[in-house]
């Protein structure tokens, strides 16, 4: 039986040997109450390492939640660490986000650690997931449909986040805390089968193991094999990216289909370079099968973080979190706006003014202006004037004219005077606003780069 404890022990200090000077490095552990966690803090301790505890209590089954919440405090105070906790309102998150229980605690408990590691300068997060949650998710991820990395696993060590027990067996980890002891709570919903997880732990991974009584071995055997297919796999994605198909341009990346579809393998690619957007398999196919068939312009497609929107003959992704705010009001001695959007302002003498023919300035005669001005999104049912027009047109109109793409639509503000739009900012003031023979005083404003519209010429 020592044979487990040693076993747990090597594979937990193999996975630190890839950190430099791990010794000297401070480690946040996630602690839940469960097995993976008790034993992942018991085998911390007895390695002499550096580290904190943080537990996360989602209130979500009661007098459960508590006990976890106790026995993971007390046992920090056993071993004479610090301690963190955080209790959670998962019910409220999940229906303000729209998403699962699942994502909403995982959401909240990510955002938590992530504010800790910062506050308190840990090197790393560490987290108790084993082999046989990797099996798991690789399962998930063929059920769900996936490319090689999706059948990778989970990595051992990812940005900041290390997981050193990820080959590790849960037989092993019972069989340590056994040995060792080690008190732990267990979480009776791991038996339900209400998610997509405990179904292939409970249901599908059994019928597996009949057929095969050394599945987790072949598994990780597996899951080893793979990542050496998809080192060699990625390299051959980054040689078909390089081709000059995508370029940036601020919050935006490009894509540029003629070039897409010159590439040897041109839904795989796409998929590989997409996944790390956070698109799924099922979302690229109906991408690639509307750029191939060529009668998409105008679609989006989302994942939880970005869009996509087919425009013509290019992709167009951005993030979801574009800037969006209510008024912004500009009182007349305010030089600069720094918020939702920048802008310059300059009152100066009619004489001195240098007008510059482009989108990004804009010239207004002050006598006409009323202030404050107000900062804001533009909205369907806006009307104006634009420069050199006679009569007014709607913005939606104007914006649809001249090509704009969704995307800088979602992005474009209007400045007004008094309810009404002197300026559609990043292309064209209004008419009415232009400097008359009698004006003495001009504002002169610059929308700064890297706000506001975005050129909508191929890239």
């Amino acid at each position: 039986m020592v044979f487990f404890m040693e076993s747990i022990k090597q594979h937990i200090e193999q996975a630190l040997a890839a950190i430099p000077n791990h010794s000297e490095k401070i480690f946040l552990l996630a602690v839940s109450g469960g097995v993976d966690s008790m034993v992942l803090m018991h085998v911390f301790n007895s390695l002499g390492l550096k580290y904190k505890v943080a537990h996360c209590n989602f209130n979500l089954r009661g007098e459960d939640s508590i006990g976890d919440e106790k026995l993971v405090r007390t046992e920090a105070a056993k071993f004479n660490v610090d301690f963190f906790c955080e209790s959670f309102d998962v019910e409220s998150y999940k229906k303000e986000q729209k998403c699962s229980t699942q994502m909403a605690a995982r959401d909240l408990r990510y955002n938590w650690f992530e504010g800790l590691l910062k506050e308190h300068k840990f090197h790393y997060l560490v987290t108790a997931h084993h082999l046989n949650d990797n099996i798991e998710t690789v399962l998930l991820n063929l059920t769900r449909g996936t490319g090689i990395k999706g059948v990778t696993g989970m990595e051992l060590l990812s940005k900041n986040v290390l997981r050193p027990m990820l080959s590790v067996s849960k037989k092993s980890i019972l069989d340590y805390s056994s040995v060792n002891n080690v008190e732990f709570r267990n979480d009776v919903s791991n038996a339900s089968n209400d998610y997509s997880r405990n179904k292939i732990r409970n249901l599908v991974i059994p019928l597996l193991e009949e057929l095969n009584p050394g599945l987790d071995q072949t598994m990780a055997n597996n899951i080893a094999n793979l990542n050496i297919v998809n080192d060699v796999y990625q390299s051959a994605i980054e040689k078909e990216l390089s081709n000059g198909m995508i370029s940036t341009k601020n919050e935006l990346y490009f894509v540029d289909i003629p070039k897409l579809k010159q590439l040897k393998n041109t839904k795989n690619t796409l998929f590989e370079w997409l996944f790390r957007f956070g698109f799924n398999y099922s979302i690229v196919s109906q991408l690639y099968t509307s750029v191939i068939e060529g009668n998409g312009t105008g679609k989006q497609f989302i994942s939880d973080s970005n869009k996509i929107l087919i425009d013509r003959d290019r992709l167009v992704m951005s993030p979801i979190n574009f800037v969006d705010s209510d008024s912004v009001y500009i009182n007349k001695l305010d030089k600069n706006v720094t918020y939702p959007i920048e802008l310059s302002l300059n009152h100066l003498p009619k004489e001195s003014v240098d007008i510059k023919k482009e989108s990004n300035f804009a010239y207004l005669d002050e006598g006409k202006l009323i202030y404050p001005l107000e900062l804001r999104k533009w909205r369907n049912g806006d009307v104006f004037q634009p420069f050199g027009m006679v009569g007014k047109k709607k913005v939606s109109d104007y914006l649809i004219d001249n090509k704009v793409s969704q995307f800088d639509k979602e992005k474009t503000f209007v400045l007004l005077s008094n309810n009404e739009i002197v300026w559609l900012v990043g292309h064209r003031s209004s008419e009415k606003y232009k400097i008359s023979s009698s004006a003495k005083t001009i504002l002169t404003i610059k929308l700064d780069e890297g706000n506001g519209k975005y050129d909508n010429k191929k890239d």
